[in-house]
């Protein structure tokens, strides 16, 4: 199956379509009641690029002479050329739409230089749009760039009544909420110190707290959350879905498993363009597979297909997503070679984003050059740093091993369950041996990180590296000795 991606921006579709991208019918103001806070509508940001200083002279120079020469004539056509060879146009945005209503939090997600940042600034008047309109429907608060909004020369009790004043508060509703607003931030004898001394966490927590008593209609935050120790950020969390719950809230974070945890729906931006728009989960596949499509794109050949023996009914896999081993991948024996490898779900759709107990298949091509052989066949899952973290072997379901008596090409799967891992990026080194021990055995191939996956972890709280959930639990009040 292809696994090439649409170019073509995607934008909110009809909820009663029968095509499209799945929405929930709740974010409609026909199905729930619930107006639109925001409304971003064919948005656009454009930045002229000079080639030299001296452009910005001439190039206005050059258009104003070219519009007292009459039109359809050369001179015109030249003074225009001229001027237009003087600076190059960059498309931060190009035609972004959507609508969030009350309560709604949308993730955005992108690259470095997708966007992200540039559409937050609009939404927050900070920056004016090329082309397109955004409608707001009432107070915004923002957690840009970090210390924006605050004068670094003014303590943090000053920056707190300054910022509060902004956002519309009178003195004394300030004065009332003001002890809310140092507890939240905890930062202590801080507070009367100026801002240019604050760490950065410390910055945020002030930013936070003034926004959590303000309680803005739309709350725009920039990558925020990633600063500060974790108990802040739990607290930040919890203040996101309790306190501002009925505030429409626009996160940029490059944390997938935050967004994953906290967002109802997201918007993937690449170059500009928003490629995606939908629930949460399936944006972060679609984002790190763009990713990971472009990254590889030039040191991955893709098979072409071809009949290869399937050990269990002889089907052709033609479609997976087959990528080419090298052998500057493998190490072992080499008798038996991993040729190429593609990892799935049970739709045999290419797998980057997993979740504890999903179901991973991993679909192999092997050669067989020295028959015959009794083989095992694993993989093992490691972390960024190289460490295993866990693994198996099909000996458990095949005690004696797969005896293979010819040489020649073969097929092979083995599938297994998501772990409860911490939420983070991991490889997938998958191994054929020879023998039937699962420690004492030829190594024949390993094929190094072949496969690379992104855990998170939406629906269950992971507190270490690897969670063993609880399967029961009870309790009963104890007779006490007065009873007896």
């Amino acid at each position: 199956m292809s696994d090439q991606l649409s170019t073509t921006p995607i934008v909110e579709p009809d909820p009663n379509a029968q095509s499209g991208l799945p929405f929930d019918d709740s974010y409609s103001s026909e199905s729930c009641g619930n107006p639109a806070v925001l409304s971003v509508s064919g948005l656009g940001k454009t930045y002229r690029m000079w080639r030299r200083p001296s452009g910005r002279v001439f190039a206005p120079l050059l258009e104003r002479l070219a519009s007292t020469v009459p039109e359809g004539t050369n001179w015109r056509r030249r003074l225009t050329d001229l001027g237009a060879r003087q600076f190059t146009d960059f498309d931060a945005l190009s035609t972004v739409d959507f609508t969030v209503r009350r309560g709604e939090c949308v993730g955005i997600m992108g690259r470095n230089g997708s966007g992200k940042s540039t559409l937050l600034q609009i939404i927050a008047g900070t920056l004016q749009p090329t082309t397109g309109s955004v409608e707001v429907n009432g107070r915004i608060g923002a957690l840009l760039e970090l210390g924006s909004g605050f004068n670094p020369e003014f303590t943090g009790r000053e920056n707190v009544l300054l910022n509060a004043s902004i956002l519309g508060l009178s003195g004394p509703e300030i004065e009332a909420r003001f002890d809310a607003i140092e507890h939240f931030a905890d930062i202590g004898e801080f507070i009367d110190q100026p801002i240019k001394t604050y760490s950065s966490g410390m910055v945020v927590r002030l930013a936070f707290a003034v926004n959590s008593i303000i309680k803005p209609d739309i709350l725009l935050i920039d990558e925020a959350l990633a600063v500060g120790d974790v108990f802040f950020q739990q607290k930040c969390y919890r203040l996101l879905r309790n306190d501002l719950k009925d505030c429409v809230k626009i996160i940029v974070s490059h944390d997938l498993h935050a967004l994953a945890t906290i967002a109802q729906r997201a918007i993937v931006l690449d170059r500009g363009r928003m490629r995606f728009q939908g629930p949460t989960r399936e944006a972060i596949a679609f984002y790190t597979k763009l990713v990971q499509d472009e990254a590889f794109a030039s040191g991955t050949q893709r098979a072409t297909g071809g009949r290869v023996q399937d050990l269990a009914a002889g089907t052709r896999y033609d479609d997976l997503p087959w990528a080419r081993i090298g052998p500057e991948s493998t190490s072992g024996r080499k008798e038996v070679v991993i040729e190429e490898a593609a990892l799935t779900d049970s739709a045999l759709a290419s797998m980057t984003l997993v979740s504890p107990e999903d179901l991973l298949i991993v679909h192999a091509k092997i050669s067989v050059r020295h028959a015959p052989a009794r083989l095992i066949f694993g993989y093992i899952v490691l972390d960024r740093y190289g460490k295993e973290i866990c693994g198996d072997t099909n000996l458990p379901l095949r005690p004696e091993g797969v005896a293979l008596e010819e040489n020649g090409a073969y097929y092979y799967r083995l599938s297994f369950s998501w772990p409860y891992l911490k939420p983070a990026d991991y490889t997938i080194t998958i191994g054929v041996g020879d023998g039937d021990h699962p420690f004492q055995h030829v190594i024949q191939c390993w094929a190094h990180n072949v496969f690379g996956v992104r855990a998170i972890s939406p629906y269950y709280d992971i507190h270490a590296q690897i969670s063993n959930p609880v399967k029961d639990f009870h309790i009963e009040p104890l007779a006490s000795e007065d009873d007896a």
